[in-house]
């Protein structure tokens, strides 16, 4: 079983930093990035996967200033963003193994492609728990990018 995900590169904004870190993720399957903090802004990125984690750099009034696992950086509308839902994204270089839980040989559920969005249920140490459609299981934290970094801090 492959997952993948499908994004629309367009231009990068600059960077300001984070007063702290928070995580939120897209409500819906397709949401616009914008230059800056309006409609009448150009769309500078075009995201085509629901429940992508992004990290939150900035809220300002109806809009945000996020940053996506490449790095990129644009500006939402707060309607188009969760914080609810702790997701994150498979940034390994290769399919990773989703192991079962409770079983002390680590039997392989599904193989994860790059670039699948995972809901993180917890994180401990090295390991996180995650669901992604009917599959719960869990996969090496320093495999992802998202809300796993605000349960387990920095991972090496």
């Amino acid at each position: 079983m492959v997952f993948s995900l499908w994004q629309t590169p367009v231009q990068a904004a600059a960077s300001q930093p984070a007063q702290s870190t928070q995580w939120v993720s897209l409500s819906y399957g397709r949401t616009y990035g914008r230059a800056g903090p309006g409609r009448d802004y150009p769309i500078r990125w075009e995201y085509h996967r629901k429940n992508l984690p992004l990290l939150l750099l900035r809220r300002a009034s109806e809009w945000s200033r996020v940053q996506d696992v490449d790095g990129d950086i644009t500006w939402m509308h707060n309607s188009l963003l969760s914080d609810n839902r702790p997701t994150a994204i498979v940034i390994a270089t290769e399919p990773v193994p989703l192991y079962a839980l409770g079983t002390k040989k680590q039997k392989t559920l599904a193989r994860l492609a790059p670039g699948v969005v995972l809901r993180i249920e917890s994180c401990q140490d090295i390991w996180c728990t995650v669901r992604i459609k009917d599959k719960k299981g869990r996969v090496r934290a320093n495999t992802l990018w998202g809300a796993v970094q605000a349960q387990v801090g920095p991972i090496p």
